[in-house]
């Protein structure tokens, strides 16, 4: 059985890029939805990941929003997820990290998380090891490289 392909939307503001995921993301949309932070980290210091229509999410889908909040906050950006419901909101609450990755959010943009849960996120978490931008690597023009 062939998985289906993760589906989104992309709509940059002036001051955040969202990212409205539709559906099911599980484990075999995680490198997608990976390559897709990334990207959009770079657009934006701000990145809002929309799950008001995401249906189902587990561990692995989890992980990937978890690392992507960490290595946006290593380069100085942000990321928070918001409006997450049902099964994804559960989910995000059992693995405790609800806190965390609404965290990022401004009250005004409707976050899934209350204002309480924004004040005792971890401002300070680091990942091991950071993934970075392109552009934000010193001396880079932007191109990606071939690795040796």
């Amino acid at each position: 059985m062939i998985a289906e392909p993760l589906r989104y939307r992309i709509t940059d503001h002036p001051d955040r890029t969202v990212i409205k995921l539709v559906g099911e993301v599980d484990f075999s949309h995680v490198d997608e939805l990976r390559s897709l932070l990334t990207a959009a980290r770079c657009r934006a210091p701000y990145l809002e990941v929309d799950l008001s229509e995401v249906v189902f999410i587990d561990a692995c889908g989890i992980s990937v929003l978890v690392r992507a909040h960490g290595d946006a906050v290593a380069v100085g950006r942000r990321l928070a997820v918001t409006n997450p419901t049902g099964q994804v909101r559960q989910a995000f609450e059992i693995t405790g990290v609800l806190a965390l990755l609404a965290g990022g959010c401004r009250p005004r943009l409707g976050c899934g998380g209350s204002r309480s849960a924004v004040r005792r996120s971890p401002a300070a978490w680091r990942p091991v090891r950071p993934i970075r931008c392109l552009r934000e690597m010193p001396g880079n023009d932007g191109r990606p490289r071939s690795r040796r």
